[in-house]
C-alpha cells in the first residue's frame, strides 16, 4: 500500500521548490527579471528591457536627504554613437528596466550633448535609486514631454500666442512677438509694460526655473521680474529684478545683459534667488528674503517704468516651469552600457 504522507526529504524539496518559485516572482515584480530556461532544465534570470533598443544605461540618483516622490532629476547625456544624433532615442524607465518615466530634453546640441529633465516616482531618503536610460533605435521620435515632467511648465518658444489655459495677463502694453520658435520675445519703451501671472495658486515648496535673454537696453528704470501674488491677487514679493534699476526691491547696479538661467526656490518662509551663466556652470546666489506664505501664483514681468521715461527695453522668454523642492538635491551618475 503506498504511503500516505509526503517523506521529510519530499517535504523539503517541496518547500525549497516553492521558495524559489516566491523569489522568482519578486525578482520579476521589483526588478523587471524574468527567466530563461535553458536546455539543460537549469533557470537563469535576466532583466527585461524595452523593445527595439539595443543600448542600456544604468543612472545611480544619490539622495543625502529625505525620500522624495515624484521628483525631477537633471540629467546630462553625452552623446553615443548608438544614440540619434538629435537624442530622439532616449528613454528613461523606473528600477525596473521596463516601466518608462516622463522626461523632458531642456536643451541639446545635437551629436553633442542634452540636459534632460526625468521625474522620477520615488527615491529613498539616505539611500541610491537606479533608474535606466535605453537608446540605440533609429526607428522611434522622441517623446520629451514637459507638460508630463513638471507641475507647470510652458516652453515659449513652441507657442504662437500665450496660453491662457496657465497664464492670466495681468498688465498688456509691450510689443510681443510669437514668431521664433525657441522663444517669445517681449518689447517696449517707456510704460509698455507686460505681466503675466499663473492663473492658479500652487502651494509653497517649489522651485521655479526659467531662461531669459536682456537682448537690448536704452534709458533709464528697465527690467525683467520675477514676482509672486498671494490667493486675494495682492502682490507679495518681488524675488528678482534683472536689468538696470535704482529701487529699494533690488540691488543697484548696471545691466545686466544676455542670456541667464534662473531658479527661485519658493518656500513657506522666504525665498532665495540664484542665477547661472550657462548650464554647466555653478549658480551664484542672487537674493533671499523671509515671509510667511502657503500659496503662491508667481509671474513674469517686463518692466519699462513710465510714460514719461524714455528708453526701450527688449527681452526674449525661452521657458519656465516648476518643479520639487528637496533641501538637498540628490546628484546622479550614469554608468557604461
Amino acid at each position: 500500500m503506498p504511503d500516505k504522507y509526503l517523506k521529510p526529504w519530499e517535504l523539503l524539496l517541496m518547500i525549497l521548490i516553492l521558495s524559489g518559485l516566491m523569489m522568482l516572482s519578486a525578482a520579476q515584480a521589483s526588478y523587471g527579471f524574468q527567466p530563461r530556461y535553458r536546455a539543460n532544465n537549469s533557470i537563469h534570470l535576466y532583466q527585461a528591457g524595452l523593445a527595439g533598443f539595443t543600448k542600456r544605461r544604468a543612472i545611480t540618483i544619490n539622495n543625502l536627504g529625505p525620500a522624495l516622490t515624484d521628483y525631477q532629476v537633471l540629467i546630462k547625456v553625452d552623446y553615443d554613437s548608438d544614440m540619434q544624433v538629435d537624442f530622439g532615442d532616449l528613454r528613461f524607465t523606473d528600477s525596473d528596466g521596463v516601466t518608462e518615466l516622463n522626461y523632458w530634453i531642456m536643451e541639446k546640441t545635437d551629436s553633442t550633448v542634452a540636459y534632460v529633465w526625468v521625474k522620477v516616482p520615488s527615491i529613498p531618503g539616505s539611500g541610491t535609486k537606479t533608474i535606466y536610460m535605453y537608446y540605440g533605435n533609429p526607428s522611434v521620435s522622441s517623446t520629451s514631454n514637459g507638460e508630463e515632467t513638471f507641475d507647470f511648465f510652458d516652453d515659449f518658444g513652441v507657442d504662437s500666442t500665450l496660453n491662457t489655459d496657465k497664464w492670466d495677463e495681468i498688465e498688456i502694453g509691450a510689443t510681443i512677438d510669437w514668431s521664433s520658435n525657441e522663444y517669445v520675445e517681449v518689447s517696449g519703451s517707456g510704460g509698455e509694460n507686460w505681466i503675466i501671472g499663473t492663473k492658479q495658486s500652487y502651494p509653497v515648496n517649489f522651485v521655479a526655473e526659467f531662461k531669459i535673454d536682456i537682448v537690448s537696453f536704452s534709458g533709464g528704470t528697465r527690467k525683467f521680474m520675477f514676482q509672486t501674488y498671494d490667493e486675494t491677487d495682492s502682490v507679495v514679493g518681488y524675488p528678482l529684478n534683472w536689468g538696470k534699476y535704482d529701487w529699494t526691491d533690488g540691488p543697484d547696479g548696471d545691466l545686466l545683459t544676455g542670456v541667464r538661467w534662473f531658479k527661485v526656490i519658493l518656500k513657506s518662509d522666504g525665498w532665495s534667488v540664484y542665477s547661472r551663466t550657462s548650464l554647466d556652470s555653478s549658480w551664484s546666489p542672487w537674493r533671499s528674503d523671509s515671509w510667511s506664505q502657503d500659496f503662491l501664483k508667481p509671474a513674469l514681468r517686463h518692466f519699462t517704468g513710465s510714460p514719461s521715461i524714455s528708453g526701450s527695453l527688449t527681452e526674449r522668454w525661452y521657458y519656465y516651469f516648476h518643479r520639487k523642492y528637496a533641501s538637498i538635491e540628490p546628484t546622479t551618475s550614469i554608468g557604461v552600457e
